[in-house]
């Protein structure tokens, strides 16, 4: 019955992918009095947001959480839905482990000694120059985009960090960040991305920086409420429906999905490069995009979230966040939510 019905409707667009950017196409075009059906191969709103619950009914987001200034979207959106926002608690000192025994430091830049302080320093002011000398519209038409895009982050680290403590705090800071390793991503493109957020430090800060605030409910909460919105204007969400081919025509445009095929004038695919290409297209895709999209691999970040009885480093003068050792997590912060008794500490392993 499902797939008589969807072979009989044609709609004017269909999205593929119901992450934000699917959600914000399908509200949009609805918004406008065209039909709209939102595909989703998994059973949940969201794409890299997901909400955790723990046995004491505390919520938790295991992928993407934080919002900050700059993103004035996403704040508007937070508003519309009726949701809140609140700062990510960083009061206290940090820890820094570079040796065998963690230390204290409060501001952006851990203790280290004088010479990779100074050389820490100088570089980032270089990289926040160099950054700022870009185009965030078209940073290929920088005079030296070439000769960077040609370069990566490790190879510049090692023409301006001579100390090894300077180097690898950098690279904690990239690993952070881009959630790969330096060896793996372009300069130009580390420099496009630092651009677009209005320098490369404000990646790295709490407070005025992007890890500055979270949502009530989380944002996987948001992507729940933004789907309610989405049916309320009278777009069609098929959710456990992985799309499997495209075929398109003079007449527009076929999905044959699991949850059968359906028509419409126009798609739009809001998905990862790596999830496109394991749709089948007919006609195949133009060699160049297809080379593109293998060339743009994911980053690879594991978000391991402890639970506490308290949030107990605070007692300490903590703040929950930590920088280095020796295992395979390297970044920390308190991830306790506003009002909530239990603390969580939350752990990156990157790249």
């Amino acid at each position: 019955m499902k797939n008589r019905e969807a072979d009989r409707r044609r709609d004017d667009v269909v999205v593929v992918g119901a992450g934000f950017s699917g959600l914000h196409a399908a509200a949009l075009l609805a918004g406008r009095g065209l039909t709209v059906t939102l595909v989703e191969a998994r059973e949940r709103v969201g794409g890299r947001a997901e909400l955790h619950r723990f046995p004491n009914g505390d919520t938790v987001d295991v992928g993407g959480q934080w919002i900050g200034p700059g993103q004035d979207r996403m704040y508007r959106l937070v508003a519309d839905l009726g949701l809140r926002t609140y700062p990510l608690y960083h009061a206290g000192a940090r820890l820094l482990k570079l040796g065998r025994r963690p230390r204290r430091y409060r501001g952006l830049i851990p203790p280290a000694s004088p010479w990779a302080l100074i050389e820490l320093e100088l570089a980032l002011r270089r990289f926040e120059r160099m950054a700022a000398s870009l185009d965030p519209v078209a940073p290929w038409r920088h005079p030296r985009a070439g000769v960077w895009d040609r370069m990566t982050v490790d190879e510049w680290m090692r023409r301006h960090l001579r100390s090894r403590a300077a180097r690898r705090l950098f690279a904690i800071g990239i690993g952070a960040v881009f959630a790969t390793t330096p060896e793996e991503i372009s300069l130009l493109h580390a420099l496009f991305y630092a651009r677009a957020a209005d320098g490369f430090r404000g990646l790295l800060e709490v407070e005025g920086g992007a890890q500055q605030d979270r949502v009530f409910g989380g944002i996987a909460g948001l992507a729940e409420r933004y789907a309610v919105r989405c049916r309320e204007q009278g777009v069609r969400l098929l959710l456990g429906a992985p799309v499997e081919a495209i075929v398109q025509d003079g007449d527009g445009v076929r999905l044959r999905s699991r949850g059968g095929d359906i028509r419409a004038c126009r798609a739009i695919l809001a998905l990862p490069p790596n999830q496109l290409r394991r749709i089948r297209f007919d006609p195949p895709v133009p060699a160049r995009r297809d080379r593109l999209w293998q060339r743009m691999p994911a980053g690879r970040a594991i978000k391991c979230i402890a639970q506490y009885a308290r949030p107990f480093w605070r007692e300490e003068g903590l703040s929950g966040e930590a920088v280095g050792g020796r295992g395979p997590v390297h970044v920390t912060f308190d991830n306790t939510e506003e009002g909530a008794r239990a603390g969580l500490l939350l752990g990156f392993v990157i790249g």
